[in-house]
């Protein structure tokens, strides 16, 4: 659940980039082990998830209005 993505964030000093109802965008900058570290945990805990990596990337933001 969200509360869950916000703790992650927090614990693994990630950036919340942008959130919906269902739906939250993080941001994180560490080494590639460390982001493999924490994609793991994400892995176990949440059924879906989008992974993107390197560079400049394109991401469609999430509505405000879902908020």
């Amino acid at each position: 659940d969200k509360d869950e993505a916000f703790r992650i964030a927090k614990t693994f000093d990630l950036t919340i980039k942008d959130y919906g109802a269902e739906e939250i965008l993080l941001e994180s900058i560490h080494a590639q082990h460390r982001n493999d570290d924490i994609l793991n945990l994400i892995r176990k805990i949440f059924k879906s998830f989008e992974l993107v990596r390197g560079g400049s990337v394109a991401i469609e933001s999430i509505s405000i209005s879902a908020r």
